[in-house]
C-alpha cells in the first residue's frame, strides 16, 4: 500500500540494480535525467564485536531479538521462543536500535544495563526520553564488552572502563548486541 502511494507521487522504483556494476548514480543523474536518487542496500547483516564468544546461548544480535519479539511472539507462553522475561540482560550500544531494544526488554527484565563506549546515547530524542521513564534501567557510559563469563551458557561479562581502565564483572543472563549492520549487498 504504502509503494502504491509513493508512485503516485511520480516516484519510479529499480529494482535488482547493482549501482557502481549495472549503473552508476552519476548516470542516473545525468544520463536519464533523475532529480534523486535513493539506494536501499537492505537492513543489513548484524554487526559483532569479534569477541570469542558471540556465538553462545544467551548472546542477541539487535535484529535476532526484535524478530523474537516482534514476529515469532516470544512474548507470549505458549510459543518457544524465550526472550529472556524477569530477567538481567545488557544492551551493547548507544543509538537507536540499542535503546529499542533496551526499551522492549525494560518492560519485561527486571534489570537492563546499557553498555556504551561513548559518555551519552546517539540515539534520537524520542527515543531516550522513553526510556527515561524505567528505573531498572543503568547506563554503563565509557564502557566496553571485553570477555564473556559463561559455562555452556552466558552468565555475565567482563566491561572495562575506556577511560580508567578498571574492569568489572556483570552478571547477565542475556546480551544483546546493537552496535550497527553492514549493508546487505557488497
Amino acid at each position: 500500500r504504502e509503494i502504491n502511494e509513493v508512485k503516485k507521487l511520480g516516484v519510479k522504483f529499480e529494482t535488482d540494480v547493482i549501482i557502481g556494476r549495472t549503473m552508476t548514480i552519476d548516470s542516473l543523474l545525468d544520463a536519464e535525467g533523475y532529480d534523486a536518487v535513493f539506494v536501499g542496500s537492505g537492513a543489513g547483516l548484524p554487526r559483532f564485536m569479534g569477541i570469542e564468544g558471540e556465538n553462545l546461548n544467551g548472546v542477541l544480535s539487535a535484529n535476532e531479538f526484535l524478530t523474537r519479539a516482534n514476529l515469532m511472539r516470544a512474548y507470549d507462553e505458549e510459543y518457544d521462543t524465550p526472550i529472556y522475561v524477569g530477567k538481567r540482560v545488557a544492551v551493547v550500544g548507544g543509538g537507536n536500535s540499542a535503546v529499542t531494544n533496551a526499551l522492549t526488554l525494560s518492560k519485561i527484565c527486571k534489570k537492563v544495563f546499557i553498555i556504551h563506549r561513548k559518555n551519552h546515547l546517539t540515539a534520537t530524542k524520542i527515543y531516550t526520553d522513553a526510556l527515561s521513564k524505567y528505573n531498572n534501567v543503568k547506563f554503563l557510559f565509557n564502557n566496553k564488552v571485553e570477555s564473556f563469563i559463561f559455562n555452556q551458557n552466558l552468565t555475565g561479562v567482563v566491561i572495562e572502563n575506556i577511560t580508567t581502565g578498571a574492569k568489572n564483572e556483570l552478571t547477565t543472563d542475556g546480551l544483546f548486541i546493537c552496535i550497527g549492520r553492514t549493508p546487505s549487498s557488497s
